[in-house]
């Protein structure tokens, strides 16, 4: 993966995927040009797959973690990731063989990796946009330029909230529809905000009514709740607050983490829990927070010797994964419950 060597585009992307949602699209106009100017220079992740067609589906797969300290793409994720470039190319292939669906016409596909971060999202989104895409664009004089790439109709992704949040801006000022297999924040429900974004799950609200349900069924009228620091878990951690307010559910404590924390930061999480516990005897954790998350929780709680103490209550985020949240830390995990789409 290329870094990003432009200072104004390092400050750009910076601005775009922090700054309140309101502003993003007046950030974007302002800034766009130098971050197409910039792409003919560097990709940001580089990793994707393309067969074109008459028109093509764009896809924005995360097949990497990112490594904030390297600041590039790292260790690929899971052999589930892979599963959705299948199951995306599969698809195509399936259409493109039935001459009743598209006739005479062959649908192209190009999947960029995200490396689940927002920035790389961001940058691979340019890859999509009209401009990036005509035979001009990036050439130099006195060198012969490609045919112009087939348009893009749609992008299929991304998969976390967050970055299916910077895609949907750059995307929706070039009229690009999306459409998301498992953005599930509440945010992206503004269809005035995200006017071209669609997606096949259900938003967190839902996830947050079953949590709710869960806990008034076992009279669990005291518990604690940790979510990210993004728009996955920010939007869910309202929800949850005026929902167990509504339901006479106290909350013992709220906490707001970041994927890139040190392991201090999560210790420090858990030993609020094991305080708040000792003190009330409040035992339920509620956890809306991402994969790595999960796992950095319960590598804390298996640090300080946590195992037993509670009863964990996963989002998607991590129970789409089935037991990689909790592998090696099965004792310190016993009794979790667990969302999944």
């Amino acid at each position: 993966m290329a870094r990003l060597g432009n200072p104004l585009v390092c400050t750009a992307i910076t601005l775009l995927t922090t700054v309140n949602s309101s502003r993003k699209i007046l950030f974007f106009y302002l800034l766009l040009p130098s971050l197409i100017s910039y792409k003919c220079s560097a990709q940001l992740s580089g990793v994707n797959y393309t067969v074109t067609g008459h028109i093509n589906l764009g896809g924005l797969i995360p097949l990497h973690r990112y490594d904030e300290d390297l600041q590039a793409c790292g260790a690929i994720r899971s052999i589930n990731s892979l599963k959705k470039v299948e199951a995306m190319v599969y698809t195509i292939n399936q259409v493109n063989q039935n001459s009743t669906i598209l006739p005479n016409i062959t649908l192209g596909f190009e999947i960029h990796d995200t490396c689940s971060y927002n920035a790389v999202t961001l940058g691979e989104s340019l890859n999509f946009i009209p401009s990036s895409r005509e035979s001009n664009y990036c050439c130099e004089d006195n060198v012969t330029c490609p045919d112009d790439k087939p348009p893009i109709i749609g992008i299929v992704g991304a998969q976390r909230s967050s970055s299916s949040v910077q895609a949907a801006i750059l995307l929706s000022l070039y009229h690009i529809p999306q459409v998301s297999y498992l953005s599930t924040s509440d945010e992206l429900s503004n269809n005035l905000r995200y006017p071209y974004f669609l997606r096949t799950v259900g938003p967190d609200s839902y996830q947050v009514k079953a949590m709710i349900d869960i806990l008034l069924h076992y009279h669990w009228t005291y518990v604690s709740f940790i979510n990210s620091d993004d728009t996955y878990g920010k939007s869910a951690q309202q929800k949850f607050n005026s929902l167990s307010a509504e339901h006479d559910i106290c909350i013992g404590i709220t906490r707001t983490i970041s994927l890139f924390a040190d392991d201090d930061s999560y210790d420090e999480v858990v030993m609020e829990l094991l305080d708040i516990q000792d003190n009330s005897h409040a035992a339920v954790v509620i956890m809306f927070v991402q994969l790595e998350m999960a796992q950095k929780i319960f590598s804390a709680a298996a640090r300080l010797e946590a195992q037993r103490r509670f009863i964990w209550i996963g989002s998607d985020g991590w129970g789409n994964y089935g037991e990689d949240a909790t592998l090696g830390k099965e004792e310190v995990a016993l009794g979790k419950w667990r969302n999944q789409f």
